[in-house]
């Protein structure tokens, strides 16, 4: 009886382990994903968003820089990409629309893959003249020339 009760420990005990690995291994996966520049500069990009919004929101002024962007209370409120580079702010005067840009990991316009353009716009009112949701979606209308 005493081997029968010893097998079925280490057996619930590498049960154990081997659940605490699949668990660590799907941690550090998901902490790896998320920590992806990619996914880090589309965090940020809504966070300099919802910052010029709320700047224009209390001064009626359109923001140039980030650095003229508002705190945030309980946010990290990066003015810079995950590679260490300031956001830009543009205007899209045609569309209405402001654009926050990240010129990638290279910080020069275009490029391909990690060196590629990231661009969120937004309208600061809908079409009925009423303020924009700062949690909306991103408008997806094409650059004008």
């Amino acid at each position: 009886m005493g081997l029968r009760r010893h097998w079925i420990l280490r057996h619930k005990l590498n049960q154990l382990l081997a659940l605490l690995g699949a668990g660590l291994a799907m941690g550090g996966a998901y902490y790896y994903h998320i920590n992806q520049p990619e996914f880090l500069v589309s965090d940020r990009m809504w966070e300099v968003k919802a910052r010029f919004l709320r700047h224009y929101a209390v001064s009626r002024e359109i923001a140039t820089s980030v650095h003229q962007l508002p705190e945030l209370k309980n946010r990290e409120n990066h003015n810079k990409d995950p590679w260490g580079f300031p956001f830009q702010l543009e205007e899209d005067q045609l569309n209405r629309r402001y654009c926050v840009v990240s010129l990638g990991a290279d910080g020069a316009p275009g490029g391909e893959g990690d060196n590629r353009d990231f661009r969120g716009c937004f309208l600061l009112h809908e079409s009925d003249g009423s303020p924009a949701n700062p949690f909306g979606g991103w408008d997806r209308k094409k650059k004008s020339n």
